[in-house]
């Protein structure tokens, strides 16, 4: 599993473990095989329908007071706060290998996320300190200790 897996378990296990709180996991549709342009596209769509429109539905319909996107990027609309966790800005550091649309997607994204975000966490000390303001990590902005800690504080 990934580090932002390996995270989500620990952080479900933390928050069901809290008296009161009730966790809704749910997971988005499996994206295509990556097979050319065409397939590709078909990913973008896909994350596009999950992340901004799937997502706030069934936040809506199931009443959740928080929702949170724990891998970078979240609905530009929520009928509920949002928490954004930020595991990774791999195409900022080494922008030479991920292809120009994805860099401009990922960087559009988690820039907006951050920013309509009611709480960010970083995913780890590292993200948080090579964010700087550039993902909407900054001093003043409200966010969480980070996703790295050996046992994840709900926010």
């Amino acid at each position: 599993a990934t580090g932002a897996a390996t995270h989500v378990v620990g952080l479900i296990a933390a928050l069901q473990a809290v008296d009161g709180v009730q966790v809704r996991v749910v997971y988005g549709p499996p994206g295509l095989p990556r097979r050319n342009i065409a397939t590709t596209a078909g990913n973008l769509l896909i994350d596009l329908a999950w992340t901004h429109l799937a997502l706030p539905v069934l936040a809506l319909v199931h009443r959740a007071q928080v929702l949170h996107a724990p891998f970078n990027w979240a609905p530009v609309v929520a009928p509920c706060p949002v928490v954004v966790t930020i595991h990774d800005l791999a195409w900022e550091r080494v922008p030479q290998t991920f292809p120009g649309y994805f860099r401009r997607y990922a960087r559009l994204f988690t820039k907006l996320s951050a920013r309509r975000a009611a709480r960010v966490r970083p995913g780890t000390e590292g993200v948080a300190r090579r964010a700087g303001g550039g993902a909407g990590i900054t001093a003043g902005r409200p966010a969480c200790g980070s996703a790295g800690a050996p046992s994840p504080q709900p926010c």
